[in-house]
C-alpha cells in the first residue's frame, strides 16, 4: 500500500513531465539513470514535430552515437505505432501516443515522409553536429571536402602543436611563453612538439582550470564583443577589395535592385538595400 508521501511524489512526477512538454518554455531535466529521460525528450521532440515548418528546426544533441541512433529510433518508432487508430493501454504510452499522432499529421500534411526518412530528425552527437555545420559552411568553417569526426586526432594534435612552435619566429601573443616552454627544455623541440600535443589530447583537464567562468574575459558581453569585432574585420576586408570606382556603381545597383524586387516580392533580404547611397558600414550594424 502507497504512503501519503509515495503519492505526493507521483504527483509531483507527474506534474514535472507534464511541465517538460511545454515546448514555449526552455528547461533543466534532473533525473537519476532510468528514469525515463530519454522517453520523456522522445515525448517532447514529437511535441515539437507538431509544430515547426520543417524537422529542421529541431535539434536534439547526444553525447554518443548509439544514444543519438536509440533517439531516433524511439522517434521513429511512435510515428509507426501512431498509424495504429488504437491507443495503448499505460497513460504514459498514451501520452506519446497522442503526441506522435499529432507529429504524423503534421508530417503527412507537410510530406515530410519522416517514418521513411528519419535522416530529417536532427538528432545528433556533438562531434556530428559540428561536423555537419562545417560541411555546410565550407568557405567560413575552410574545412574543404567533406569533414569527418577523427576516430584517433593525435596527429592532429600533433600538427597543432607543430604549427604552434613555428610561431616563435614571429610576433604572436603566445610567442613569449612558448620561449620560456623552448627555454626550460633545453631547446628541446621535439620534446615541446610532444608535451603539447599530449596537453590537447587531454584538455578536458585543464581546460576548466584556466577558463575560469568568473573570468571578465569569458563572460557574454566579451564573447560577443569579440565575435563583432571579427566580422567587422571581415567586412573591412571585403570593403577593402571593391575598387572605389565601383563602390557607387555597386551601390546604386543594390538599391535599384532592392526596389524592384520589393515591388515583385514584398520583404526579402535585399530590402536592408533599400535607400542605400553608400557602402553600409563595415560592422555587425551593416552585416544585412
Amino acid at each position: 500500500m502507497s504512503t501519503e508521501r509515495e503519492d505526493n511524489d507521483i504527483a509531483a512526477d507527474v506534474e514535472a513531465r507534464r511541465q517538460a512538454l511545454d515546448t514555449l518554455a526552455s528547461l533543466i531535466v534532473q533525473a537519476p539513470a532510468g528514469s525515463g529521460k530519454t522517453g520523456l525528450l522522445t515525448q517532447r521532440f514529437l511535441a515539437l514535430l507538431a509544430q515547426v515548418q520543417v524537422p529542421e528546426e529541431i535539434l536534439a544533441i547526444t553525447f554518443t552515437r548509439k544514444a543519438a541512433n536509440e533517439m531516433r529510433a524511439r522517434i521513429t518508432g511512435a510515428l509507426a505505432r501512431a498509424r495504429d487508430d488504437s491507443p495503448p493501454a499505460s497513460d504514459y504510452e498514451r501520452t506519446t501516443w497522442d503526441l506522435a499522432r499529432s507529429a504524423l499529421a503534421r508530417s503527412d500534411a507537410k510530406g515530410w515522409e519522416l517514418t521513411s526518412n528519419p535522416n530529417r530528425l536532427g538528432v545528433y552527437t556533438i562531434d556530428g553536429f559540428c561536423a555537419r555545420l562545417a560541411s555546410r559552411t565550407p568557405v567560413l568553417s575552410r574545412a574543404g571536402a567533406q569533414a569527418q569526426v577523427a576516430e584517433n586526432a593525435r596527429p592532429l594534435y600533433d600538427k597543432a602543436a607543430r604549427a604552434l612552435l613555428r610561431t616563435l619566429d614571429a610576433e604572436e601573443p603566445a610567442t613569449a611563453h612558448l620561449e620560456n616552454l623552448v627555454l626550460h627544455l633545453d631547446n628541446n623541440l621535439p620534446r615541446c612538439e610532444g608535451l603539447l600535443s599530449a596537453m590537447l589530447a587531454t584538455r578536458d583537464h585543464w581546460l576548466p582550470r584556466l577558463a575560469d567562468p568568473e573570468n571578465p574575459r569569458l563572460q557574454r558581453e566579451a564573447l560577443e564583443e569579440a565575435l563583432d569585432a571579427s566580422v567587422a574585420r571581415e567586412l573591412e576586408r571585403l570593403a577593402g577589395a571593391l575598387p572605389e570606382n565601383l563602390q557607387q556603381e555597386l551601390v546604386t545597383l543594390a538599391h535599384d535592385a532592392a526596389e524592384e524586387l520589393s515591388h515583385m516580392h514584398g520583404d526579402g533580404p535585399t530590402r536592408a538595400c533599400l535607400g542605400l547611397d553608400a557602402l553600409p558600414p563595415a560592422s555587425v550594424d551593416g552585416v544585412e
